[in-house]
């Protein structure tokens, strides 16, 4: 049996949003079936018997089809902007008259206006533009995008940007959000995105995971191998090589209290040169952000370390 519109819209009607657990009702001027408290629209009549949708229902592939682009906390207005049309039309098509299109456009200013009202939204579009021009310079996923929008908003309900900048606590949201999904981005590679000082985002940094009680992982030496390895266009054999070190040394616990991104950059000199490779503790420290000292003292440990547990095993097979 042909369910005709206004049956189909009947029986919908009073049903909920799959997006804000709204009340779905229906517009008897436009004939659309749309959200009472999002806006969301789920179809609509073309004529009397037939509809654009006739299975309508609360699946996430038709919110997804019709109701534009997602929803993100990355947009300053959560992806829920309503926006005037600049056509001086009405809905049936009619051309307003002058003094109609006079109130419409100032109808349009205010509201393009009413959103950023408070100084808060204002911060926080900012913020938020920053963010995704950051996202792309330092080519970073959807995930952390969101997240890092999720620490920013809860840093700005604490009230906790008042008389900081914006670059530095979106710098530290980055950050802390990468670090969190272990993702090897360093502290000069976002400050230099940024355009800020290293000093100055380690200090936003801090005070973001200290107000936010935040539960930062420690990084891992060896996801920061192959970002080092790369960049300084060393082989494959020279990357497995390293990653063999570092689980060897991780073993013995010689990693316990080191800077990980010192110790990966030590375990990939001595990779280098154990495979015959010709590269500098400068060139090293330069990719992997450290200083030359560093990467000297910690591939004089590892190169130590290993002749020591070479040692051992030609002991242990000696004495088998």
């Amino acid at each position: 049996m042909e369910i005709k519109s206004k049956e189909f819209f009947n029986a919908i009607e009073g049903g909920s949003c799959p997006s804000c657990r709204g009340l779905l009702i229906v517009d008897n001027e436009s004939g659309e079936l749309i959200c009472s408290k999002c806006g969301l629209v789920f179809g609509y009549q073309v004529s009397e018997r037939n509809l654009v949708s006739p299975l309508i229902n609360q699946s996430k592939a038709l919110l997804g089809r019709n109701s534009g682009i997602p929803s993100s906390l990355a947009f300053h207005d959560k992806g829920l902007t309503t926006e005037i049309s600049l056509e001086d039309k009405d809905a049936t098509g009619k051309v307003l008259t002058s003094i109609q299109r006079q109130n419409a456009e100032r109808i349009r200013v205010w509201d393009k206006r009413s959103p950023l009202d408070e100084s808060k939204d204002r911060n926080l579009k900012r913020a938020m533009n920053m963010l995704w021009g950051v996202s792309e310079k330092l080519s970073l996923n959807q995930a952390i995008l969101e997240n890092a929008a999720y620490m920013y908003r809860k840093a700005l309900e604490k009230d906790l940007l008042r008389g900081r900048a914006i670059p530095g606590v979106v710098g530290a949201c980055i950050y802390a959000s990468c670090r969190n999904a272990k993702i090897p981005r360093t502290l000069e590679d976002v400050a230099n995105a940024l355009s800020i000082t290293k000093r100055e985002l380690a200090k936003y940094y801090r005070l973001l995971v200290n107000e936010l009680s935040l539960n930062m992982p420690l990084v891992d030496p060896i996801v920061c191998v192959s970002k080092i390895a790369n960049s300084a266009n060393l082989s494959e054999k020279t990357k497995r090589k390293a990653l063999d070190i570092l689980r060897l040394i991780d073993e013995t616990g010689f990693s316990a209290g080191k800077n990980p991104m010192g110790l990966a950059a030590s375990a990939v000199y001595v990779a280098a040169l154990q495979e015959g490779e010709r590269i500098t503790q400068s060139q090293i420290a330069k990719v992997a952000g450290v200083t030359e000292i560093t990467v000297r003292n910690r591939s004089k440990g590892i190169i130590n370390l290993l002749k020591a547990l070479e040692v051992q095993g030609q002991l242990k097979a000696g004495n088998t």
